[in-house]
């Protein structure tokens, strides 16, 4: 395991041992960057605002510190060269909204805008749906009729149908009232599937939309749900305590480079599992 892959595990759990600081580790959508790679990483660190005393409240700093000098060093705004920065967060866990990434343009060509991308392949070359795309078109009404006609088939939906054809994410969104459709467009790429039942992109390893997760949130604006959504990570407080007495006995000490591994599983047994809750 690579350090860099320790040090992003050791984030992930201090995110977690952080929760009933009542912190977490977010970044606005609108920042993350296209390669996962060079994403900042946001923690929480020094906020004293809604945290709990006794063993529930712990000292991270050390632990921070590591993340900040092994993790995209780059983009900390703490080192002087990013963005990536310190706040507090309501939400123990993920949470996930379109405030502050959907933007709407108005086009007032709306055909000739969208026929100049979609013939920007030489027109003696075919794409395969299973192609990597800089930018895939998915017309919802067309795959509406496609779901329909499978169904009145009684047959399967195609593997394609099920991967919004190896979409990784919108990047836009067409609407043409004139014609009625509505098209999702963004990067896309061949796509497998892990042992553990995740789909990903063949090349990036980044999960592929799927066609029940856009009929998921289709469902919840028919149920006018919140339309921002996510899930409670909470960890036992027993656990906290321990994970607290763990960093406190280690954290007086520089960690050894070649005790990365131990050190992160001796964490991970510390904080342990702990209760998902979905909204």
């Amino acid at each position: 395991m690579s350090s860099n892959k320790k040090a992003l595990i050791c984030s992930l759990l201090l995110c977690q041992a952080c929760l009933t600081n009542r912190g977490f580790a977010q970044q606005q959508p609108a920042n993350i960057e296209s390669n996962p790679g060079s994403t900042p990483i946001a923690s929480m660190k020094g906020s004293s605002k809604g945290q709990q005393g006794g063993s529930a409240q712990a000292d991270f700093d050390s632990l921070i510190d590591l993340i900040q000098s092994t993790v995209a060093v780059d983009t900390w705004l703490e080192n002087g060269t990013g963005e990536g920065e310190i706040l507090p967060f309501a939400i123990n866990g993920v949470y996930a909204d379109a405030v502050g990434t959907l933007r709407f343009k108005m086009i007032s060509n709306q055909s000739s805008a969208l026929k100049k991308p979609l013939n920007t392949l030489p027109k003696n070359k075919k794409s395969h749906v299973r192609d990597s795309s800089d930018l895939r078109y998915i017309s919802l009404p067309r795959l509406e009729t496609a779901i329909r006609k499978r169904q009145l088939a009684r047959q399967p939906l195609a593997p394609e149908m099920l991967t919004l054809a190896g979409l990784e994410r919108i990047e836009y969104l067409f609407i043409s009232p004139e014609s009625g459709d509505l098209i999702l467009a963004g990067p896309a790429d061949d796509w497998h599937t892990r042992p553990v039942g995740i789909i990903v992109s063949l090349e990036s390893g980044l999960p592929v939309f799927r066609l029940d997760d856009l009929l998921t949130l289709w469902r919840r604006k028919q149920q006018n749900l919140n339309p921002a959504f996510g899930c409670s990570i909470i960890p036992r407080q027993e656990a906290l305590g321990e994970t607290q007495r763990f960093l406190q006995a280690n954290g007086d000490k520089p960690l050894d480079p070649n005790r990365h591994q131990q050190w992160l599983q001796d964490l991970r047994t510390c904080l342990g599992k702990q209760q998902v809750q979905f909204f």
